[in-house]
């Protein structure tokens, strides 16, 4: 019978939260050059949009690919942080086929700011993350977490906005 069974990593005493030997741990590198599977589900009174796609992160190369498909849609934005504009925007080029996948490809090329930040494997040390405890993931057991703020991971600073600026190059 296969057994499913972890044996759970051992932290040291300084990991303890309130304890006396409690000591607050530098932040973790992380592993920056990464691809990953994702799924999303966006809805509103007026929408369900439902998507899944794979994304590429390489700050090796200084850009994100991210595809994704949808209602018979096939979608694929690659960022080139590599293109810059005077407002931070990175460039984009978007490549979709849609209503379905015997339509024609379209291309679209511009700035944009881009809703995934490129980040190094020094991100959690830059943005002055904090230790938050160890937690019982579902998948990997007991793991050390970190709480960093949301703003510096996106690359936002407190005069920009939220919104997604896009801008054509010329």
């Amino acid at each position: 019978m296969h057994s499913t069974t972890r044996e759970k990593p051992s932290f040291p005493a300084s990991y303890e939260l309130f304890s006396s030997a409690f000591k607050q741990p530098d932040p973790p590198l992380v592993k920056a050059e990464f691809k990953c599977n994702w799924q999303q589900h966006a809805w509103s009174s007026t929408f369900s949009h439902i998507s899944s796609g794979y994304l590429y992160h390489s700050p090796t190369h200084s850009k994100v690919r991210a595809d994704a498909s949808y209602d018979s849609s096939i979608v694929s934005s690659l960022f080139d942080y590599t293109i810059t504009n005077r407002n931070n925007l990175v460039w984009n080029t978007l490549f979709t086929i849609e209503p379905s996948v015997s339509a024609a490809p379209k291309i679209w090329t511009g700035f944009v700011k881009p809703a995934w930040a490129l980040f190094e494997e020094d991100i959690l040390v830059k943005s002055n993350a904090v230790f938050a405890g160890v937690v019982d993931d579902r998948w990997l057991g007991a793991t050390a977490s970190v709480s960093s703020c949301f703003r510096v991971l996106l690359g936002l600073n407190e005069d920009s906005t939220d919104s997604v600026a896009v801008e054509d190059r010329v």
